[in-house]
């Protein structure tokens, strides 16, 4: 989360290193949600992975959204490093979904 707000910040200012800490949020996201994730699943709940869940539960989705998010903004930043309107979006999305509690409609 604090590479997403550096990386937003970046952008709104028009400085050269959004691209970088863009890489290093989308990055911070593997690490911890797509390789280590399993592993505090089946820690937690005994299997690395349940299935998807086809009920709204946020806590299963928010590590999905903010990846693919990021990956777009990402994607768009090596094209076009002057369109910063991507890892603004993205910053400001990966603060929503961390405001949103884990047990909003239960775990």
């Amino acid at each position: 989360m604090l590479f997403s707000t550096r990386a937003g910040i970046e952008a709104i200012l028009k400085r050269s290193k959004t691209f970088l800490y863009s890489c290093l949020t989308l990055a911070c996201l593997v690490a911890g949600g797509i390789i280590l994730g399993p592993f505090v699943q089946k820690y937690a709940f005994g299997s690395f992975w349940t299935g998807f869940s086809f009920r709204i539960r946020f806590n299963r989705q928010q590590n999905c959204l903010c990846f693919v998010i990021w990956i777009i903004a990402v994607i768009v930043l090596n094209k076009h490093r002057e369109n910063r309107i991507w890892p603004v979006i993205a910053s400001i999305m990966l603060i929503i979904v961390f405001l949103i509690p884990h047990s909003l409609l239960g775990s």
